[in-house]
């Protein structure tokens, strides 16, 4: 703080200042303690913010892992219903298969479209 302090005798004014013998002056002291509010106040934040950070990216790998377990789900109920579908032909073309390869079947074919007859017997005389 400074003060005019008016000399008597020589009937001018001197500037003088009162300082008190403090280490620091009243104006540094607020100033270190707003530093250090601030400082843990910003070390808050910040972890604050990192914190955040942090569940946000883990809350998107949950989501993303989420939707991968979602789309294979779906390609997997794809598959068993192609599966299904693919067994029941493979039942149609068996029958069809069992049907085709009838003995019956084969010898009315050679006879009636083929024009075959079965072999007749030849015996052959024991010398």
């Amino acid at each position: 703080m400074i003060m005019i302090a008016v000399d008597m005798e020589a009937g001018k004014e001197s500037p003088k200042t009162n300082i008190a013998p403090t280490t620091a002056s009243p104006w540094e002291q607020p100033v270190r303690q707003h530093d250090s509010k601030t400082k843990s106040e910003t070390r808050s934040r910040l972890g604050i913010v990192v914190t955040l950070m942090i569940c946000t990216a883990i809350a998107a790998y949950l989501v993303s892992q989420y939707a991968s377990i979602v789309s294979l789900n779906y390609t997997n109920q794809q598959l068993q219903v192609e599966l299904s579908q693919q067994k029941a032909t493979k039942a149609a073309l068996q029958s069809t298969v069992y049907e085709l390869s009838s003995p019956t079947r084969i010898l009315t074919i050679a006879e009636q479209k083929l024009h075959m007859h079965p072999a007749t017997p030849v015996s052959i005389p024991n010398p």
